[in-house]
Formats: C-alpha cells, structure tokens, sequence
C-alpha cells in the first residue's frame, strides 16, 4: 500500500480494456504481430500483456523489453509505463531513480498520466525524497488536465491536514471543483461513490490498467 490517504495500486496505462475477460488472450495475439511488425504503439500494449497477466504470463522483463523498444521506436508514453514499472514492481533503487527522469519528457508533453505518477512517487519517496508539497502539485497539475484519480488524490491529501489548514481547505475546495468537472459526465451523487472508491486497492487497479 503506498499513499497513507489515498491507496494506490500499481500504475500501468493501457490502450484497451481488453486486457481483462476471455478476449485476452486473442488480444495479446493480435499486438504480438502488430509488435513484432514495428508499430510502437502496439509494442507499448504488448508490453502491457506481461504486465496484467492477461493473455500472457506475467514477465516483467518481457515487459520492460517492449517498453524500451517502443520507446526507441518514438512512443513517449512508453516512458510512463516503464516508469511504472521500475517504481512499483522492481527492487531497485537505481531504477526507480531513473523512472522519475524518465516521466520528465512526458510532463513537459503534457501528459496528465505521468503527472499523476510522479505525484505518487514524491508522495511515497519512490526515487525521489518524499515531499508532500510537491506530490499536491503534480496531483493537481493532472487533475487540470482532467486526470480523474489526479483530482481525487489532490482532494484527499489537502483536507487530511498535510498543510496549513487555511490553504489547505482552500486547495480541498479546488480540487473537489476539479474531480466534479472530470466527473460531469456522471450524476452528482457518483463523486462521492469515485472518492469512496478511489481509497480501495482494488477499484484503483482496474481503473488505472483501463486508463487511456
């Protein structure tokens, strides 16, 4: 478990919500062959089969092999991923040093994604030293860009009195704006629901291997 008020699972962004169910595995087929053709965003989400363990064993230096390769190949997202991976499932200081370099480029891009991990990162002292500071402004730089778990650990970590309380309500009060404008396509009553949910394991981990 790494943040203490708002639970978050390993962070992995894949394109398609077809990593889970019987298609899986079909699924994983099919971006093979794109991968081995030399498509970087197929190699990206093959990479993710080894990851989710759907369709593929789980290999995470398969996985990391088809991030780097997309990455070569042009695939600035893949830079997220494999920054995922290095900060959550490997036991290596020095790479997990080397994920917050590499979420750089994809935040200068604009990428509410790797925002949103690099919030994490600095909010758990993952490759980084832990800043709390910091962590809220990367939380609520993606919760801008419309980063719906972003705005939601904003508002969760600023009212847990991390600040000074006066500033804190006031970034609480903001980033509870936020999460309801990210969530406007849904009715009133499910931002409390998303926040409930937002603190479970579970529901993160889904919602985060479904992000696009």
């Amino acid at each position: 478990m790494f943040l203490p008020v708002f639970v978050l699972a390993p962070i992995f962004i894949n394109t398609t919500q077809a990593y889970e169910g019987n298609n899986q595995k079909i699924t994983c087929d099919a971006l093979e062959e794109g991968a081995k053709g030399g498509n970087s965003y197929l190699e990206l989400s093959y990479g993710h089969c080894f990851v989710s363990g759907g369709g593929r064993p789980k290999n995470y230096k398969l996985a990391e092999y088809w991030y780097k390769k997309a990455i070569n190949d042009g695939e600035v997202s893949a830079k997220i991923s494999l920054a995922s991976l290095y900060l959550f499932h490997l036991d290596d200081n020095k790479k997990k040093q080397l994920a917050v370099d590499l979420l750089r480029e994809p935040i200068d891009k604009g990428y509410s994604k790797a925002m949103f991990v690099m919030g994490v990162a600095f909010h758990n002292g993952l490759g980084v030293d832990k800043d709390n500071s910091k962590a809220l402004e990367y939380y609520k730089e993606a919760a801008e860009k419309w980063h719906k778990l972003g705005a939601a650990a904003c508002y969760l970590v600023s009212k847990d009195n991390l600040y000074h309380l006066e500033r804190g309500k006031l970034t609480a009060d903001y980033c509870l704006k936020l999460l309801k404008r990210n969530l406007s396509m849904l009715k009133p009553e499910s931002v409390d629901e998303f926040l409930n949910q937002a603190t479970k394991e579970e529901f993160v981990q889904k919602y985060i291997l479904n992000d696009k």
